[in-house]
């Protein structure tokens, strides 16, 4: 559908500030009509109706003045907030004023209507009177949003209602005076903040982040609107002043100009784009001083196999196992949310000690400790240690690594034995249904054996595009633990396809994370084998391009095999997965 000047709009927060710039804009583009609803009270339409002290007077502090000035005339001492109150009333209504007046003139037509769009009587009494005059509502765009910045030990209940209000509160009262089966579009003005985090912003950025939820499930749920969650950084104006743009500075975070903002709004109107889309960079720095004291940290996690589906797809038996590449992804991404700014490189030594089985003896959470043991501003060394309880209250260790961040990542290396012929070109689907391999559909991203021989053995597979959904509580960030675990089914294979017995891996010395494997696209994974036997496998193993330049690389890695393996290794099964 297009937007026409028959379309009207519902705009919170649309006639001051940054909102009120984009509806300009789309009343210039579109023609198109607004109800616009604030809290302020329009009492000032002319500039002749504000109060004799006002007129003519546009500098704030001339504005404090000047009502100082009245009050004391009329032998009243104003208190410090009634003045700000006032003069704000006046600086509210002149934008109110100003922004109605640029809409009519770029061809729009808009109506103010004062109301508390977390008050459902407000709200529904301000639309239908909107409705009475523009006619039938058929978007919304919430832009209406409270800040209270400060950091979370210091809030209080009030700043999180007020933050937490506008926008949830808000949005589920808009959807509920305008019934989403009458909408073409809905618009939500989501933040960076959601996306990233950012200090002081705890209450912000849950609020953004359910706004983004809500887009998608608005537009899987109503597929004939459009629904757009825009995640801005900060713009140019609005609530950025110059103190905050100074610190942004600091931050290396550059605003957004209005005329970029507001014609990236135009762009998402006119043509389908994603439904939740990032606008301008992270919210964190790009670099966090990490001091010099040494520190410990105990992360707790409630693990279900509803949370993460996608776990489904990796069962050993009857159950879903947590692969071990997933249990790495876990561990480095809290290290990386430590220290915003440093990425995970490295890790030394890591072990699988005890699979967590999401089976009847799942303890019902399971511990992550962290210990830092090194850091400059180069780079961060932990030790992390994945642990819980046994129902009858014994300690049980699952994994433990030594895991590097670094400031900068070093460029990848290139593989010097890339060897890519088809020697023994075969179709590998097969392995995933003979037993070889258990993986479901999530984790099958082999496609091709290339060569292979007593030493030496070359895949071709492909980025694996997981819904994120699915991801659950095990989403990519430091790593794609799904794609990577890809690589990672090498070993097994080799073992079964030499040795004919099936294998598990059970740790490995170091592996290296350059860059991430993008989905979708065909690499290799080359292993070299070190040691072996019909119980062990030593190996190297690397993943890269058809040009050799390294995506991960694993040395003096290990997997143990066992006849007993072939018991409990089948094919995936989707009934079984339900």
């Amino acid at each position: 559908m297009k937007i026409t000047q028959e379309t009207v709009f519902v705009v919170s927060g649309g006639a001051r500030g940054i909102t009120a710039s984009c509806v300009v804009e789309m009343a210039r583009q579109f023609k198109c009509r607004f109800i616009l609803i604030g809290r302020t009270a329009y009492s000032y339409e002319t500039p002749q109706a504000e109060p004799v002290w006002a007129v003519g007077i546009a500098d704030r502090p001339e504005l404090q003045k000047a009502y100082v000035a009245a009050a004391v005339a009329k032998g009243e001492k104003p208190h410090p907030n009634t003045i700000r109150r006032e003069v704000d009333n006046i600086i509210s209504n002149r934008e109110i004023r100003g922004t109605l007046q640029h809409i009519h003139e770029s061809g729009g037509q808009a109506i103010y209507v004062s109301a508390d769009i977390t008050n459902r009587w407000q709200l529904d009494i301000a639309i239908r009177n909107g409705q009475t005059q523009l006619g039938r509502v058929t978007g919304i765009l919430h832009g209406a949003g409270n800040l209270a910045d400060k950091r979370i030990e210091n809030k209080t209940p009030a700043d999180f209602d007020s933050v937490y209000g506008a926008k949830i509160e808000g949005l589920k009262n808009l959807l509920a005076s305008v019934p989403p089966e009458q909408l073409d579009y809905l618009i939500l003005f989501s933040s960076a903040a959601g996306f990233y985090g950012n200090i002081g912003q705890a209450d912000y950025a849950i609020a953004n982040e359910i706004l983004n939820k809500v887009a998608h499930y608005m537009s899987r749920t109503y597929p004939r609107c459009r629904v757009h969650a825009l995640n801005w950084g900060p713009w140019e104006g609005g609530m950025v002043t110059p103190e905050i743009r100074r610190a942004f500075a600091e931050r290396n975070i550059q605003v957004i100009p209005v005329d970029v903002g507001t014609q990236v709004l135009i762009e998402t109107l006119r043509k389908p784009t994603p439904t939740q889309t990032l606008i301008g960079g992270a919210m964190h720095s790009r670099h966090v001083d990490p001091g010099h004291a040494l520190r410990s940290h105990t992360i707790r996690r409630h693990m279900t196999l509803e949370a993460s589906p996608a776990l489904k797809h990796h069962r050993i038996g009857k159950h879903a196992v947590l692969p071990v590449l997933h249990a790495l992804n876990w561990v480095a991404s809290a290290c990386e949310d430590l220290y915003p700014g440093y990425h995970f490189f490295r890790c030394e030594d890591c072990r699988v000690l005890k699979g967590i089985v999401f089976d009847q003896n799942l303890a019902p959470e399971h511990l992550l400790t962290i210990r830092e043991i090194e850091k400059n501003t180069e780079q961060i060394t932990f030790e992390c240690l994945v642990h819980s309880q046994t129902l009858d209250g014994k300690p049980r260790y699952h994994y433990r690594m030594r895991l590097m961040l670094r400031q900068i990542l070093p460029l990848p290396p290139h593989y010097p034995d890339v060897n890519l012929s088809e020697e023994d070109l075969s179709d590998a689907a097969i392995l995933y249904e003979d037993g070889t391999l258990f993986h479901g559909p999530y984790f099958q991203g082999i496609r091709k054996i290339l060569n292979i021989s007593k030493s030496k053995f070359t895949l071709e597979c492909v980025g694996l595009d997981v819904p994120l959904r699915e991801q659950g509580q095990f989403s990519s960030q430091a790593i794609d633990p799904f794609t990577c675990d890809v690589s990672m089914q090498a070993p097994g294979i080799w073992g079964r396809k030499i040795y004919g017995r099936l294998g598990l891996p059970s740790g490995c010395e170091v592996g290296e994370h350059y860059r991430l494997i993008p989905k979708g696209l065909h690499f290799y994974v080359s292993l070299d084998i070190r040691q072996s036997s019909d119980s062990q496998v030593l190996f190297n193993l690397t993943a890269h391009d058809a040009a050799g330049l390294v995506y991960l690389r694993v040395q003096n890695g290990q997997i143990t095999m066992s006849n007993h393996l072939g018991e409990i290794f089948q094919p995936y099964s989707l009934q079984a997965a339900l």
